[in-house]
């Protein structure tokens, strides 16, 4: 699950354009929401829950700031 978090923070960061990390953070974010709603990853704890969706976000960074890096390397190149 953690992977799709950054993954989603990537996709989103390079779909966005301007503000990649914080587009990543919120797709992290959003994926772990729909991580505990449809695979029920949390079952209902309020630290589980709270812990996903931190380890959404900082994953969502992660993977923001990967596609921030990504274009930073084009630009350079041409």
């Amino acid at each position: 699950m953690y992977f799709l978090y950054a993954i989603a923070g990537f996709v989103a960061g390079l779909v966005a354009k301007r503000r990649m990390l914080a587009n990543g953070l919120i797709a992290g974010v959003l994926a772990a929401v729909i991580a505990i709603f449809v695979f029920d990853v949390a079952r209902g704890d309020a630290f589980g829950i709270t812990a996903t969706v931190v380890n959404g976000g900082i994953l969502g960074g992660i993977g923001g700031a990967c596609s921030m890096l990504l274009a930073r390397m084009k630009k350079s190149i041409d």
